[in-house]
C-alpha cells in the first residue's frame, strides 16, 4: 500500500512482511516494523504533518 503525502514524501507499507517505509525524494528516511493499528494512525499523521511542513517550507 502506498500512501502519498506530497510530490517528495510517501509511505510504502508491505502488508505481507510488516515493513513501513518512509520515502522523501525516492530515499528511505524512516522504517518501523510491524507496528500495532493505533501507532500506524500516529505514524502516519505524523509523516502528513510533516510533509505538509516541508510543503510549506519548499513554497517559501
Amino acid at each position: 500500500m502506498i500512501h502519498t503525502f506530497s510530490d517528495r514524501v510517501k509511505v510504502v507499507s508491505n502488508i505481507k512482511t510488516g515493513l513501513v517505509r518512509v520515502l522523501k525524494d525516492g530515499e528511505v528516511i524512516n522504517s518501523v516494523n510491524n507496528p500495532a493499528i493505533t501507532e500506524y494512525e500516529k505514524f502516519l499523521k505524523q509523516i502528513a504533518e510533516d510533509a505538509n511542513k516541508l510543503s510549506e517550507f519548499s513554497a517559501e
